[in-house]
C-alpha cells in the first residue's frame, strides 16, 4: 500500500489532531514528498525524536524499521507513565479521599448533608486542582523559574533520587532510539535533551552535544553535569568502548526506572501512614478532651478541627506539586 494511503488509515486509531495532520500531508506524500519533509511544518506538535529517526530511515531505506522503533519507544514510555501514575501517585485519589473524610463529619446530621458536603468538596478541590495546574503551566514558561525549580527537585532528600532516575531514564531511552536509528551521537544528544523533562539536565545535555562535536567522548562530556544517577557515567563509558548503546544501556535504564518506582511507592505510602496516625491521635485527643470538659471545650475542638483541615489542605497542595514535578 502506498504511504499516502497507509498513513491516513493508520491514523484512524489516533487522536483527532494527528488524524488531521495525516490527512493534510497525504496529497504531498502522493506527489513524492518525503515523510519527514511533509511533517516538518508540524514539528512543534510531534515528539522531538520523530523527525530525526524518520529522516535517517528514509536516507538508509529503512523507513519501516524506523517507524517500528518509534512505536516501541512510545509504547514503552506510555506504559511506564501509566504504571508510575496509577501505582505510586494519583491526585484524583487524594481529592476523593479528602472529600470522603470531610463528608464523614456530616453523616451525623443527615445523609443528604453528607452527600452535599462530599459533592461540594469534590467540585471545589477539582477546581483548585485544575486552576493550580494551569497556573503552574503558565509560570513554568518562564525559563529561569523552571531551571531553578528543576534544579531544586534534584537535590531534595529522597525525592531527588526519584526525579534523577526518572529524568535520565526518559532521556536515555530517547537517546538509544535515536542512536539505534543511525542518528549521530551529538545530534542524538541534542534532540533527546528535552525528553528528560528537566531544564537543568536539558541545559547540560545540550552543552554535552556541543562538546561531542568537538571530539570529546560522551562520558567525558556528561561528566560536567551534577546530580546524575550513580554509575550512569561508568555505563556510558562501557558502552562507548563496546561501540554499542543498545541492550546494556537499556537494561541499566530499566533498573533506574524500577528503583524510582519502588522509592516513590514507599515514600507515598509512608506519607499516607503518617497522616493516618496523626489523624487518629488528634481524634483521640479531641474525643477525650471533649468528654472531660464538655461544651466548654468546643471552641478548642473547632480550632483543632480547623488545624486538621489545614493539614489536609497542605497534603493536597503537596500532592499537586508532586503531580506537577512528575508530569510529562
Amino acid at each position: 500500500m502506498a504511504i499516502d494511503e497507509a498513513l491516513p488509515r493508520a491514523a484512524r486509531l489516533s487522536d483527532p489532531e494527528l488524524q488531521s495532520i495525516c490527512a493534510r500531508i497525504a496529497p504531498a506524500l502522493g506527489r513524492g514528498t518525503r515523510l519527514s519533509e511533509a511533517l516538518a511544518p508540524y514539528r512543534s506538535r510531534l515528539p522531538d525524536i520523530v523527525l530525526p529517526v524518520l529522516e535517517v530511515g528514509e536516507v538508509a531505506g529503512t523507513l519501516d524499521g524506523a517507524a517500528r522503533r518509534l512505536e516501541r519507544a512510545f509504547s514503552y514510555s506510555a506504559e511506564q507513565e501509566r504504571r508510575f501514575r496509577h501505582s505510586a501517585f494519583s491526585p484524583w485519589s487524594a481529592i476523593l479521599a479528602l472529600s470522603l473524610y470531610l463528608a464523614a463529619y456530616s453523616v451525623s446530621e443527615s445523609a443528604s448533608a453528607a452527600i452535599m458536603t462530599f459533592l461540594s468538596c469534590m467540585f471545589a478541590l477539582t477546581g483548585y486542582y485544575v486552576c493550580g495546574r494551569l497556573l503552574c503551566r503558565l509560570l513554568f514558561r518562564w525559563q529561569a523559574l523552571r531551571l531553578l525549580v528543576d534544579e531544586i527537585k534534584l537535590v531534595v532528600p529522597q525525592v531527588g533520587v526519584v526525579v534523577r532516575n526518572l529524568a535520565m531514564a526518559r532521556w536515555g531511552h530517547s537517546f538509544v532510539t535515536l542512536w539505534a536509528s543511525g542518528v549521530a551521537v551529538s545530534y542524538a544528544l541534542e534532540v533527546s535533551a528535552r525528553s528528560a523533562l528537566n531544564a537543568y539536565y536539558e541545559r547540560g545535555l545540550r552543552r554535552a552535544a556541543r562538546q561531542t562535536r568537538e571530539g570529546m567522548s560522551l562520558r567525558d562530556s556528561l561528566a560536567g553535569i551534577q546530580f546524575l544517577p550513580a554509575h550512569l557515567l561508568e555505563m556510558l563509558a562501557t558502552c562507548e568502548i563496546a561501540g554499542s548503546f543498545g541492550g546494556s544501556l537499556d537494561g541499566f535504564l530499566t533498573i533506574l526506572e524500577e528503583d524510582a518506582f519502588t522509592r516513590a511507592s514507599q515514600q507515598f505510602m509512608g506519607a499516607v501512614a503518617a497522616i493516618q496516625i496523626l489523624v487518629i491521635v488528634v481524634a483521640v485527643v479531641l474525643g477525650g478532651a471533649t468528654g472531660l470538659f464538655g461544651v466548654a471545650f468546643s471552641g478548642i475542638a473547632f480550632v483543632l478541627a480547623g488545624a486538621i483541615g489545614a493539614l489536609f489542605a497542605i497534603v493536597w497542595f503537596v500532592c499537586l506539586i508532586a503531580d506537577r514535578l512528575t508530569a510529562s
